[in-house]
C-alpha cells in the first residue's frame, strides 16, 4: 500500500519538471499558479485566516451588496492556513502540493472496500487503479486547490463504515456507525458548497444499511438504538432548531435546482450551461477516455462489475452513492465524472482478482495476470505522462491582476468576466461584482452586456449603475415594469445612453408617469438619482485575451433578446502573426491561415471564401478605415499592436470589447486607458457621466 501510495503521488507531481522547464507558462514572480479556477477561492479565505482579517461578510465578493463568508471556515482553507503556520511555506505554494498528497488518501477506502468484496488482492489493484485514472488525477493533482481531492474518499470512507455497521454483529458496530457520521461531518465541512448534496447522500447510505442490512441482535438492543436514535434527532433539532430539516429539503431543491441550471432550456434569463465546460454534458468518448483512458480499459471494468453482482450483489448497495453521483456526470454536468473513478477502478480490481483466482486451476493465469495488469493500467499512465496540466490563470493574465492591484485605488471595483472573479480577489485583492461562487444567468447577462453593446456611453453607464445598484437595484427596476423584462431593459439602456439629462426624455418615451411606483419614490427627479447615483467607488474594466477564445459564449449573454429569449450568435475568427505584404494581408491560426486581397475585398481562409465589407487597421494609437467596399459582408480589423487580423460580422465590430481591446482606443473619452499588455490584458478606467 504504501508504494500504490509513493506511485499515485508522483504521478500527481510529475507535472512539476514541466512546469520548471517553461516557467513563463506556469511561474509568475517565483509563485506557482493553480490550476483550478475555484483553487483561489480556498486560496483567498486562507490568506484571511492567516490574516486574522476572516470577516463574516466579504465586501470585495458580489459588489455592492457583498457576500457572506462561510462559518466554519471550509475546512481545505483551514488546512492551508495550519500548514502555512507550522511549516512558514508560502500559501501558493501549499495550494499545489496539497492536492497532491491528499488525493492518494482514496486509496485507504478503496482497498477496505476492495478488500470486503473480494480479499487483498482486490482491495490492492483497485487502489492502485483508482490513483492512475485520468479524470482523479486531473482533479486532485498538482495545482487543483479544491475540494474534489477528498470528496471521493469522504463518499467511500462514509460507505464502508455504513457497510461494517450492517455487517458486524457484536456490540463494535456502533463505533462503525459512530466513524460513518464523523466522516459524513467532516465531509459536510469539507464540501462547502455542496452541503445539501452531502446530506443527501449521507442519508441514502443510512437508509441502505438499515433497509438491507441492519439487524439488531435482540429486541432490546433494536429499542435502544431506536431510542438512541430518536434522541440524536430531537436533540440535534432543538439546538440548531429546524435548519438540519431545512438542509434536508434543500438538499432534494438543490439537485432539483442543479438539473435546471445545466438545462440550456432559459426561462426569463440565458443559460449558462452551454460557457461552463463543467456543466455541459460529456460524450460517451469523453466518459471513456476520462474514467478508464481507454475502450478496452472500459469494458474490463464493466465485466469486472458484472462480476462482483454475481459473487455479492448485496454488496454492490454501497456503490449507489458514487453511482448516481457518477450518473450526473455521464448526463448532466461532466465534473462528477469523478465519482465514476471509484466504480471503473472497482470493476478492474475484480476482473483482475477473478483470473488471479484461476491460477490453481489454470497455471497460465500466474502470467496472464500481470500481464492483464499491466495492459489495463498503461492507458492511464500514458495519458498521464503526456498531459501537462497547465494554470487556467496563466501569467500573462495574473500580471494584469498584480497591476490592477499596483494602479489602483484600494476601494476600486474591478469589472473583469466571472470567470476571473476568484483570482482578480485574490491576486488585484479588489472588488468584484461575480465570480465561481456567485453567478447565474441574469449575473453573467449583466456581466456581459457592457462589452457587447455598440455605445461607450452605455456601457459605462451601465458598469457604474450595476456598481451601486447591483442585482437588488436591477430587481427594483423589474418590479418597477411589473416584470416585463424587454420593456425594462428598453428604458434602462436607453436613459443611460442618453446621459442624465435625457432622463426625463426617456421617461416620456416609455410614457411613464411622473409618480411611477418605483421603490425609491414617485418623481422623475428621483428616477435619476437611482440611474446615476451620485456616490460610486472608482470602477475599472479588465479585459483580457482570453474573451477573443470565449467570445461565442459571452456575446450571446450580452446580447440576449429578453423577447425572443436568444442572443446573437457572432462570427468571428482571430489570426495571429500578421504580416502585410502590398496588398495582401496574411496571418495564422494553428495550421490555417488567412489570406485577405485588399484590392477585391476577398478573405480566404483554407477552402472558405468570405466577401469583406470593409478592412480597417489599428496600431496603439490610431484607428482607421483601410478599405470599405459595400455594406454587407464580413469586417477585417487588423491590430498591429497585437500583430493579429480578426474576421467579424458587424455587431462585434461595433462592440465596445473590440474597440478597447482590438483597436486599443476609445474616442468618446468614457473609458481611460491605464495599462496594458501584449495580447494579454488591457485596463481602462471607466468615466461615467456624473450625475
Amino acid at each position: 500500500m504504501v508504494l500504490i501510495l509513493m506511485l499515485g503521488f508522483t504521478l500527481r507531481i510529475e507535472d512539476l519538471s514541466q512546469w520548471r522547464e517553461s516557467p513563463g507558462r506556469a511561474f509568475l514572480q517565483n509563485k506557482p499558479l493553480l490550476t483550478a479556477y475555484d483553487g483561489y477561492y480556498y486560496l483567498n479565505l486562507s490568506r484571511d485566516l492567516l490574516q486574522e482579517s476572516y470577516e463574516p461578510i466579504d465586501a470585495k465578493r458580489g459588489v455592492p451588496s457583498g457576500h457572506l463568508r462561510p462559518f466554519p471556515p471550509p475546512l481545505l482553507s483551514v488546512l492551508g492556513t495550519l500548514i502555512a503556520k507550522v511549516t512558514n511555506l508560502s500559501l501558493d505554494w501549499i495550494g499545489v502540493f496539497l492536492p497532491a498528497f491528499l488525493g492518494v488518501l482514496l486509496a485507504l477506502p478503496l482497498f477496505f472496500l476492495g478488500r470486503n468484496l473480494g480479499g487483498v488482492g482486490m482491495g490492492l489493484v483497485s487502489a492502485l487503479f483508482c490513483l492512475a485514472l485520468p479524470e482523479y488525477i486531473y482533479r486532485s493533482g498538482f495545482g487543483w486547490f479544491d475540494t474534489d481531492c477528498l470528496n471521493v474518499t469522504f463518499v467511500l470512507f462514509t460507505a464502508f463504515f455504513f457497510l461494517k455497521f450492517g455487517e458486524v454483529k457484536s456490540l463494535n458496530r456502533y463505533l462503525y456507525l459512530l466513524s460513518a457520521f464523523v466522516s459524513a461531518g467532516l465531509f459536510y465541512w469539507w464540501w462547502d458548497s455542496a452541503s445539501a448534496i452531502v446530506i443527501f447522500t449521507t442519508l441514502i447510505n443510512f437508509l441502505v444499511v438499515i433497509l438491507f442490512f441492519y439487524r439488531p441482535a435482540s429486541k432490546i438492543e433494536g429499542l435502544l438504538f431506536s431510542g438512541l436514535l430518536l434522541s440524536i434527532i430531537i436533540l440535534a433539532i432543538s439546538l440548531i432548531g429546524f435548519k438540519s430539516l431545512i438542509e434536508i429539503r434543500n438538499s432534494i431543491r438543490f439537485l432539483v435546482n442543479f438539473l435546471s441550471i445545466v438545462s440550456n432550456h432559459p426561462m426569463v434569463f440565458p443559460s449558462i450551461a452551454s460557457s461552463i465546460s463543467e456543466l455541459s454534458s460529456p460524450s460517451f468518448s469523453e466518459v471513456v477516455y476520462r474514467t478508464s483512458g481507454s475502450v478496452f480499459v472500459f469494458f474490463a471494468a464493466i465485466l469486472g462489475l458484472i462480476s462482483i453482482v454475481m459473487v455479492k450483489p448485496r454488496q454492490i448497495f454501497y456503490l449507489i452513492v458514487p453511482g448516481c453521483l457518477g450518473v450526473l456526470g455521464v448526463f448532466y454536468a461532466m465534473r462528477f465524472l469523478i465519482f465514476l473513478v471509484p466504480i471503473v477502478a472497482f470493476g478492474l480490481g475484480a476482473l483482475v482478482h477473478s483470473i488471479w483466482k484461476l491460477r490453481k486451476k489454470i497455471t497460465a493465469a500466474y502470467l496472464l495476470t500481470p500481464i492483464l495488469l499491466i495492459f489495463l493500467f498503461f492507458p492511464s499512465f500514458k495519458i498521464n505522462h503526456q498531459t501537462v496540466f497547465w494554470p487556467k490563470e496563466p501569467p500573462s493574465i495574473v500580471s494584469g491582476m498584480i497591476a490592477a492591484r499596483l494602479l489602483t485605488p484600494e476601494s476600486s471595483i474591478i469589472w473583469t468576466w466571472w470567470d476571473h472573479g476568484y483570482a482578480m480577489r485574490y491576486w488585484a485583492d479588489r472588488g468584484v461584482i461575480t465570480d465561481g461562487g456567485y453567478i447565474s444567468g441574469e449575473l453573467a447577462y449583466y456581466n456581459a452586456l457592457p462589452l457587447a453593446v455598440d455605445d461607450e456611453r452605455l456601457a459605462a453607464n451601465f458598469i457604474r449603475f450595476y456598481s451601486v445598484r447591483g442585482k437588488l437595484g436591477m430587481n427594483k427596476l423589474f418590479r418597477a415594469f411589473n416584470g416585463d423584462h424587454a420593456t425594462a431593459m428598453r428604458f434602462l439602456k436607453s436613459a443611460l445612453a442618453g446621459g442624465p439629462n435625457k432622463v426625463y426624455a426617456a421617461i416620456d418615451s416609455f410614457k411613464l408617469s411622473y409618480s411611477y411606483p418605483i421603490a425609491l419614490g414617485d418623481h422623475s427627479e428621483e428616477w435619476k438619482d437611482f440611474l446615476y447615483p451620485g456616490s460610486s467607488k472608482p470602477v475599472y474594466l479588465f479585459l483580457d485575451w482570453r474573451l477573443t477564445q470565449t467570445i461565442d459564449y459571452w456575446f450571446r449573454l450580452g446580447t440576449w433578446d429578453f423577447a425572443k429569449l436568444e442572443g446573437k450568435k457572432p462570427s468571428y475568427d482571430l489570426f495571429l502573426n500578421l504580416k502585410i505584404k502590398e496588398n495582401h494581408i496574411k496571418a495564422w491560426k494553428n495550421n490555417r491561415q488567412i489570406v485577405v486581397d485588399r484590392t477585391t475585398g476577398d478573405a480566404k481562409t483554407g477552402a472558405r471564401k468570405a466577401s469583406i465589407s470593409r478592412i480597417s487597421i489599428s496600431d496603439e494609437k490610431n484607428y482607421s478605415i483601410d478599405r470599405h467596399f459595400q455594406e454587407e459582408g464580413l469586417d477585417v480589423e487588423i491590430s498591429t499592436f497585437h500583430q493579429t487580423v480578426a474576421l467579424m460580422d458587424r455587431s462585434v465590430s461595433d462592440s465596445v470589447f473590440n474597440r478597447l481591446f482590438h483597436r486599443q482606443q476609445d474616442n468618446s473619452g468614457y473609458f481611460k486607458s491605464v495599462a496594458r499588455k501584449f495580447r494579454a490584458w488591457h485596463l481602462w478606467e471607466v468615466m461615467a457621466d456624473k450625475p
